[in-house]
């Protein structure tokens, strides 16, 4: 290979390179983002919110639809083209590997767009992942005994399991989705060097939109149906309604990286080092964060906010942790120093964690949270979340030390965590469909589900409620772990896109 085909190759890498580079600069796309998220809120307190979340998901499915169909042919077109040009390409590999390494070296030492290279896999992040995951299927199994937002409730008349439950999802709802955020944020920028914008963009709508757009509009509405025909055995279901359910997290993830994409990361990119794990900065930004979700509390009324429920720890929390996770995840070894660091102090984090988890507990149970206690109890959600996401980041690495690279359960949580996610909704409705004869057994007397509206029922024994909940919860962690397994191993495709 001569010297001007070796040029002409390099400037074709660097033209590519230079075109998968946002063209927008950094006043410019943060001014397009706040213009975004400024229009999401008038929507929202114009209740114009339901029209557009229509609008974008219609576009959503016709782009993402169009895209997959593309990318199977491509597939298919490229696996043709690889099966017959299989024997002309071996007939002279010989006499090219020769030039083929050559030019590599040379271009490699020429090319001034060099792309980076892939970090390796934190195993200690997929672990987080994975009990993140499951603190999930426990938090949507107590929504079903809490009388809390889920496809079919199941409260019942015991004061001390109503507080339970509700102590449960207050302290899950602090942290573990800003925790998910977090996590997911830290690859965005160095995934968005690597790979560019188009490219970036396109990995995330094959792999989150699809997803995303098969719950919406298949699994969520089955879901529905299913409680109203087989639990509540109501003569004919309610319309049909597309509904993102628990997947509201994958159309915000989506919007975000769409938005972390206008801007050039590789401006932000830099080796400093870490900043310092100090509990008082962190006291003092989660207390922010807490102040501010007041406000939120207050003015963002409504129940959701395309389709992020309001609830604490939820929009206030979730953005700034993406928003920081991009720009500590864009700094070389950031997030490794920082778990160190934590693992330093973790006496003082866990205790932090479990003195705020007690105080949560306690106003739930004894304060009027609709008082002056509101505000204190949201500020001490904010400085909750940040400790609580700490000590999950503390645990894992212990846990991912402990088990070893090598570790097959360590392996099997990361790789079927998504999965989970995607199908632990119709597994808890299942769940919920066998355990409901053994509720009325035990009780002697059978559920009186409602007639319209959403599927409920009181359960009248308070031990009944409180063994069914457990049940609940401990066959839904197990199916829904075994149905992600099967569903990932015996499904075709479905191991490539999650």
């Amino acid at each position: 290979m001569d010297d001007a085909t070796r040029t002409d190759s390099g400037d074709q890498r660097r033209g590519a390179c230079g075109a998968c580079t946002p063209p927008w600069p950094t006043p410019v796309a943060c001014a397009v983002v706040a213009l975004m998220f400024c229009g999401m809120v008038a929507t929202h307190v114009l209740g114009l919110e339901d029209i557009v979340t229509k609008a974008a998901y219609s576009a959503l499915f016709q782009f993402t639809l169009v895209y997959a169909i593309t990318r199977m042919c491509k597939a298919r077109q490229q696996t043709t083209q690889n099966d017959t040009g299989y024997e002309r390409l071996s007939s002279d590999i010989d006499e090219r590997v020769v030039d083929v390494a050559d030019n590599d070296a040379r271009e490699e030492e020429e090319d001034a767009c060099e792309q980076p290279v892939q970090r390796p896999r934190q195993l200690y992040l997929d672990v987080c992942k994975a009990a993140l995951t499951a603190l999930v299927v426990l938090h949507h199994c107590t929504c079903v005994f809490a009388n809390n937002s889920w496809y079919v409730l199941l409260p019942s008349k015991s004061s001390i399991l109503a507080k339970v439950t509700n102590s449960v999802l207050a302290i899950n709802q602090s942290f573990f989705m800003s925790c998910f955020f977090f996590i997911s944020g830290l690859n965005t920028w160095s995934s968005l060097r690597r790979k560019g914008a188009a490219a970036f963009l396109s990995d995330r709508f094959w792999r989150i939109g699809l997803p995303l757009l098969v719950f919406s509009m298949a699994v969520s509405p089955a879901c529905q149906t299913f409680v109203e025909v087989a639990i509540a055995r109501r003569p004919r279901p309610g319309p049909y309604q597309a509904n993102p359910g628990v997947c509201w997290y994958l159309f915000w993830l989506l919007l975000f990286s769409t938005s972390a994409s206008l801007f050039d990361s590789a401006r932000f990119h830099s080796s400093a080092p870490p900043p310092s794990t100090n509990l008082r900065i962190y006291v003092g930004a989660g207390a922010i964060l807490g102040f501010v979700q007041i406000f939120q509390l207050v003015f963002l009324t409504g129940g959701s906010f395309f389709s992020m429920p309001l609830t604490i720890g939820s929009l206030t929390m979730d953005v700034p942790f993406f928003c920081l996770a991009c720009v500590a995840g864009n700094h070389d070894g950031w997030i490794d120093s920082f778990v160190e660091r934590i693992r330093m102090r973790r006496a003082t984090i866990h205790l932090a964690n479990v003195a705020l988890a007690s105080f949560c507990v306690i106003s739930i149970a004894l304060l009027d949270l609709k008082s002056l206690w509101g505000s204190v109890f949201s500020i001490a959600i904010g400085v909750q979340c940040v400790t609580m996401s700490m000590g999950v980041l503390d645990l894992s690495r212990a846990v991912a030390d402990l088990l070893g690279d090598d570790s097959a359960w360590l392996k099997f949580f990361a790789s079927h965590a998504y999965a989970v996610y995607l199908v632990h909704t119709p597994v808890i409705n299942a769940t919920v469909l066998a355990v409901a004869p053994l509720i009325e057994w035990w009780q002697g007397s059978a559920l009186a589900w409602s007639t319209q509206g959403v599927v409920s029922a009181n359960i009248t024994d308070a031990n009944v409620a409180a063994v069914a909940y457990v049940i609940v919860v401990v066959v839904a962690q197990a199916g829904s772990w075994s149905f992600a397994w099967f569903f990932r191993t015996y499904v075709p495709y479905v191991r490539h896109i999650i």
